[in-house]
């Protein structure tokens, strides 16, 4: 039986296991899977599930005086901590606003 609309056919299946997709669209965030967080002064989990995750930000520190400020990214197994990135101002400096922006896959 003939049609007279024309079907295409597009083979997903490579392109859906991530073998044959460019690494910048692995990467991509999508609107249901991009989550944001805001920390001051505090500690937040971000995932509790074993898995590959992508974090991608910036630590703003906007200190007067003599203050010094750190930020950390650490990786915890629940018994003991690993440092991903520990930055810190420079409490010395003419201007205290420092911005360390920072991407890693983490698993």
């Amino acid at each position: 039986m003939a049609q007279n609309v024309i079907v295409p056919v597009i083979d997903l299946t490579s392109a859906a296991e991530g073998s044959t997709t460019p690494e910048y669209l692995q990467k991509a965030f999508s609107f249901d899977s991009c989550t944001t967080f805001s920390a001051s002064n505090s500690t937040v989990v971000i995932a509790n599930t074993t898995g590959f995750y992508l974090i991608k930000g910036l630590f703003e520190f906007q200190t007067g005086g003599s203050t010094t400020a750190e930020g950390k990214i650490t990786l915890s197994d629940g018994l003991s901590v690993k440092n991903v990135l520990v930055t810190t101002n420079n409490p010395n400096a003419s201007t205290n606003d420092v911005v360390t922006t920072f991407e890693y896959v983490v698993f």
